[in-house]
């Protein structure tokens, strides 16, 4: 195509790249029945993921374990990860303050509640859970470690590829007219899910 034919609105691809591009894994891990790397998940039941309706509530553990159950009845039978929302693990940790009894560690003077870390355990394994800033709200999704794989030409950096010398090589740049610096970085590379029907994608969570 000729680029002075470009307007506003036109979406610039890499030749070979268009349709060709990593789907990403919360379309992996979810019920979407579209081809995944060649493999039309209509046909293939197992190469699908599997999705469920939080029905506009809270994450809690009680939301995880129905999401996992479907997993399992799908294979799952190892550890999960699962990445939440920041105001997904601020619902979690408030669900496990919630199930907390008062014992013999209670005292008047100090109360020592909430938690750095969220693991729970099940039929299926442990599910470790991690909070993402860039994690919709209304979603959560969970895989296998073992079933993911990132792939590329080139791993994360600071620095432009290519670039030996000069200030285009360093992505800390300071801001004209701004007392800020901008940072930068740069990867080329994939993340795939060897086994869909081991993970799942919760969504319809509104935490509140």
């Amino acid at each position: 195509a000729d680029l002075d034919a470009t307007v506003a609105g036109d979406e610039l691809f890499y030749r070979g790249s268009f349709q060709n591009e990593s789907p990403g894994l919360i379309l992996a891990v979810s019920a979407d029945e579209d081809e995944y790397y060649g493999i039309d998940g209509a046909d293939f039941e197992l190469w699908t993921g599997n999705t469920f309706d939080a029905d506009s509530g809270n994450l809690t553990w009680d939301v995880i374990q129905s999401a996992t159950d479907d997993a399992m009845s799908k294979g799952l039978d190892e550890d999960l990860v699962l990445f939440t929302s920041i105001p997904g693990w601020s619902s979690l940790n408030a669900d496990v303050n919630a199930l907390r009894k008062i014992d013999s560690g209670y005292s008047k003077e100090k109360t020592d509640i909430g938690t750095r870390k969220l693991v729970y355990h099940n039929n299926a394994g442990m599910v470790e859970v991690v909070s993402s800033g860039i994690m919709m709200a209304g979603n959560a999704m969970a895989f296998p470690k073992s079933q993911v794989a990132r792939f590329g030409v080139n791993d994360f950096t600071f620095e432009l590829p290519g670039v030996e010398t000069g200030g285009a090589k360093n992505f800390f740049r300071f801001i004209q007219d701004k007392m800020r610096v901008e940072m930068q970085s740069y990867s080329d590379a994939a993340a795939i899910c060897r086994a869909r029907n081991k993970g799942f994608l919760i969504e319809n969570i509104v935490n509140g």
